[in-house]
């Protein structure tokens, strides 16, 4: 019965039909002929004949006579002749077989006899019948009453916006293909609303950042400009004055590039990845020469690690290089000495990890704060959106980011992306 699921729907519906009709054929034969012979056994046929004779005689008469008589028996032709009598000239005779009279039967053998020869029609109408139900029954069962509980459970999951189930149902028919594409579309449909419930955080997070960050600098242009509404009339120094107004210039400045700042992470999220074919060698070596000669800059070195197969790889090599250049560069500002950077492939992934002999990172920032945009382990005109803007790349290169401290106390950042 197992082999029966693999079947197409066409297939099984034959085959069932062709084994109903050769039953229904098969029992209807039976019933018609033990019925007849029931009624054979109720009214059976008589071994007697009837012969008539027609016989002219030399006067010009025409004699007719008709005789019962028992077939086969010796004195078949006895009755036809008398003692000294010679055979009549017989011009025509007919031989008839003789049955039993359904009057002469009992009431009850009547009754039998009609059921009988209403059996003989009713049965194969009422065999057709069942056949064609236990055949619609059993076709329903093995072919289409799990598949459609399956989907009917799976739709009612997804309308209550449950998409944490999965479609099961294993079979080679178009009803298990169909199962098959439902699961995709659930899968598809759980990755989409992960990715919408990733975006949705992403925005209340810049959404509370921005609110965070935002404050205080127009704390400081409000606290200002109310100085200067209470001291109008002349109650400070012109120095004063000039001081107040370069606090007032700084803080407008610093509003000015937080909002620059959400332009351009508002542009790298509505960014498209666009993948190219590429050696995979050839990218990481041709992007660790660009990154020495920044290291050089910096008075400090690149040290690259690398394994990788001679193969290729679908990469965005603009995208990956400017992850890369936001970690590198945030590393050389707090290296002491050396930067490095390893480079390896494990399955479908490209994993990049790289590491500083800095002092690391602090644990505010490994406690989730340093992927909030605006944040910075340095003061000043950094606003730490470099791995705000790394995190949101990779995420949609297929990959992700991870931070933490190396053994030796140096920062380590991990990346990973799908090629």
């Amino acid at each position: 019965m197992d082999k029966i699921r693999e079947y197409s729907l066409k297939k099984s519906f034959v085959l069932g039909m062709a084994v109903t009709v050769a039953g229904i054929l098969f029992l209807s034969v039976f019933s018609i002929y033990g019925s007849y012979r029931l009624q054979k056994w109720i009214m059976p046929e008589s071994n007697e004949v009837y012969l008539e004779m027609e016989t002219k005689r030399e006067n010009g008469q025409v004699e007719r006579d008709e005789y019962l008589m028992e077939y086969g028996r010796e004195e078949f032709y006895s009755p036809l002749l008398s003692e000294g009598e010679e055979l009549p000239k017989v011009n025509s005779f007919t031989i008839r077989r003789g049955n039993a009279e359904f009057a002469e039967l009992t009431p009850k053998r009547k009754a039998a006899y009609r059921f009988l020869s209403v059996t003989m029609f009713l049965l194969p109408v009422m065999f057709s019948a069942v056949g064609v139900g236990l055949c619609g029954w059993w076709f329903y069962r093995k072919k289409l009453a799990v598949p459609l509980a399956v989907l009917s459970d799976a739709t009612e999951h997804i309308c209550q916006k449950d998409l944490d189930f999965t479609v099961d149902y294993r079979s080679g028919d178009e009803l298990g293909r169909l199962c098959g594409s439902f699961e995709k579309m659930r899968c598809a449909l759980s990755d989409n609303y992960k990715e919408l419930w990733n975006m949705i955080e992403n925005r209340k997070q810049l959404q509370m950042s921005i609110a965070h960050d935002l404050r205080t600098p127009i704390t400081i242009i409000k606290g200002y400009v109310e100085f200067l509404l209470k001291n109008l009339d002349g109650g400070i120094t012109r120095k004063k004055e000039k001081r107040v107004l370069h606090h007032l210039f700084s803080a407008a400045m610093r509003l000015e590039r937080y909002t620059e700042s959400v332009r351009n992470i508002s542009q790298v999220e509505e960014t498209d990845i666009r993948k190219e074919e590429c050696l995979l060698r050839e990218v990481v070596e041709d992007m660790a020469s660009d990154f020495t000669v920044l290291a050089d800059r910096y008075g400090k070195s690149l040290a690259l690690e690398k394994d990788l197969p001679d193969g290729r790889g679908l990469i965005d090599r603009q995208y990956l290089c400017r992850v890369l250049e936001n970690i590198i560069v945030n590393d050389l500002r707090y290296a002491e000495n050396e930067i490095r950077m390893k480079v390896e492939k494990k399955g479908s992934r490209l994993l990049i990890m790289i590491m500083d002999d800095g002092k690391g990172f602090s644990e505010e920032l490994l406690n989730g704060r340093g992927m909030k945009l605006f944040y910075s382990e340095a003061k000043g005109e950094h606003l730490g959106i470099g791995l705000a803007v790394s995190r949101i790349l990779c995420e949609k290169m297929g990959g992700g980011m991870k931070l933490e401290n190396s053994k030796e106390g140096g920062a380590a950042v991990t990346i990973w992306i799908e090629i």
